[in-house]
């Protein structure tokens, strides 16, 4: 495939009907280059769109594929875009080097699928975490992260 080149502007198209789980509204259509590119990849007809935060929102809510308990208030007011849950999971080296020493078979960090590996902290103490500062980025925790059995 050729490289695709997206501007970092926000595109001026807007593309209706967009759903994600249980959200539906309007999103900013990346054009027909990026359609184009996307289609021809996938083999079948797509457009590239880009959650429009100026004029849609969408709030945190329980996944409805959850088959744990989750209390309805639980990320208290927060939004989020296209993500399922949340659009970052951290998790801790020292945390899975802990699991794994109870484990008569070691797993990969992959089978958790976090977007963040931190080192330097205590085991499980990401847990606990409010806010977590990376550079010039602030990411607020708003829960624990249960993921499907593997």
């Amino acid at each position: 495939m050729d490289v695709l080149r997206i501007s970092m502007s926000p595109p001026q198209e807007i593309a209706d009907g967009v759903s994600i789980w249980e959200w539906s509204g309007a999103a900013l259509d990346e054009g027909a280059d990026a359609s184009k590119w996307f289609s021809d990849y996938l083999g079948k007809p797509n457009r590239l769109v880009r959650f429009n935060a100026a004029s849609e929102t969408r709030p945190v809510k329980p996944s409805f594929w959850s088959h744990k308990p989750v209390e309805p208030e639980y990320a208290g007011g927060k939004q989020i875009m296209f993500s399922d849950l949340f659009p970052y999971l951290i998790a801790s080296q020292a945390s899975l080097d802990t699991l794994n020493k109870h484990l008569k078979d070691p797993v990969s960090i992959n089978c958790f699928r976090p977007n963040i590996l931190v080192n330097g902290c205590e085991p499980f103490s990401e847990d606990l975490w409010t806010d977590v500062r990376i550079n010039n980025f602030t990411f607020q925790c708003c829960m624990l992260c249960f993921r499907c059995q593997v």
